[in-house]
């Protein structure tokens, strides 16, 4: 069976079809962005409370657990205590908007384990598109960088990812993907996780020149302000990101333009919530939320 779907992740993620494609261009950055912009990933709700039935009270569709375990970036070492948070839509393809359901989130035990009950998502229309079936996974712990990322199920109800978010995360250096099994009348999907970072890394990233680079004003209008400080040189690139991972545009700022203060136009964006992610090339890059109104 695992030898199977290893199989069918891999041709997937060559030929990706059922609305796979458009997401799968767009995950690695979204996986990239977890924890900088929560209230961007898709269909997220904050607070969401702690329970592992995510169907509880629901008599329809096909019953699912989802259980896996959430390791240290070595992929070996279990981490206690990780919040698994995680979402998705009714069998018809709806999100419900009232008493959390098929939302909650579990904390990792001793072994790194946790275990939701739920029943298989259907796929949604989002924009007028038909969207594949997925459950959404964020997973923190402190002294860790969060991970967002998205679990496809296609009309055999076989679990995977995509390939670019695989080979970005750690747990992908295992070769370990997840996997559906079917016991009774219902399925066992185990999908595992690995977090980068720990707290002296954290810490070494907050004092970070970079981290001394801010936009302003925010919210904005026509145009913004790249703001650094005094010890920051060189050139800057700043690409422009909307909340579903599509880069919009790439601009470049010089040095003596940010000393100039020269604007950055932004009159060009609709109204929104956006991403600036903004390097240099000798100091690496910051990512920094926009919102754009009226």
């Amino acid at each position: 069976m695992k030898n199977l779907q290893r199989r069918q992740f891999l041709k997937k993620t060559v030929v990706a079809g059922g609305g796979l494609s458009l997401a799968a261009s767009t995950l690695a950055s979204n996986h990239a962005l977890a924890g900088l912009v929560e209230e961007d990933l898709p269909y997220y709700r904050a607070n969401v409370p702690f329970k592992t039935n995510l169907s509880q009270g629901y008599a329809w569709g096909t019953s699912l657990t989802l259980e896996g375990k959430v390791y240290q970036a070595d992929g070996k070492t279990p981490l206690p205590g990780a919040i698994i948070e995680t979402w998705h839509c009714d069998e018809k393809g709806r999100f419900h908007t009232s008493a959390d359901r098929f939302r909650g989130k579990a904390q990792a035990n001793q072994k790194g384990a946790y275990q939701f009950k739920t029943i298989l998502p259907g796929r949604y229309t989002e924009k007028g598109m038909s969207k594949m079936s997925r459950i959404f996974f964020k997973v923190k712990a402190d002294g860790y960088k969060s991970q967002f990322s998205q679990l496809y199920f296609d009309s055999t109800y076989h679990a995977f990812i995509d390939g670019e978010h695989w080979a970005q995360s750690p747990i992908g250096k295992l070769g370990k993907l997840p996997f559906t099994e079917k016991s009774g009348n219902q399925y066992i999907t185990t999908y595992d996780h690995a977090l980068e970072g720990s707290s002296l890394f954290s810490d070494l990233l907050s004092n970070h020149p970079m981290e001394s680079v801010n936009v302003y004003p925010n919210p904005a209008k026509d145009k913004v302000y790249i703001k650094t400080s005094g010890a920051l040189s060189g050139d800057f690139e700043v690409k422009v990101i909307d909340t579903m991972g599509r880069l919009l545009d790439t601009r470049y700022i010089r040095e003596q333009e940010r000393a100039a203060q020269t604007p950055l136009l932004v009159r060009n964006l609709s109204p929104g919530n956006y991403l600036l992610k903004i390097r240099s090339s000798s100091l690496g890059e910051v990512t920094r939320k926009l919102k754009i109104i009226q």
